[in-house]
């Protein structure tokens, strides 16, 4: 999933990040699968929690633009994969 990287010089770049998803009813964890270094150029926490309910985000742990930004993008990967 894209997710935006701050690199030096105000320099953004965009790459790929994996993610292992945890389900459990209508509660979710997203762990990117990065290094401590790559989360700190992504601004993204260790681990994205959230609650999905009919078709809403009903809550998330974290809702900074960048995380509120990747949290949208794999809830809808997850619809279109019809994992929800």
């Amino acid at each position: 999933m894209p997710v935006a990287h701050f690199r030096t010089d105000n320099l953004i770049t965009v790459e790929d990040v994996g993610f292992k998803i945890y389900k459990e009813n209508n509660h979710f964890k997203a762990i990117p699968l990065l290094s401590k270094a790559d989360l700190l150029t992504t601004g993204l926490p260790e681990e994205l929690l959230l609650v999905y309910i009919s078709h809403c985000i009903a809550s998330a742990n974290n809702m900074e633009d960048e995380s509120l930004e990747t949290i949208k993008k794999i809830v809808q990967e997850l619809e279109v994969q019809k994992l929800l």
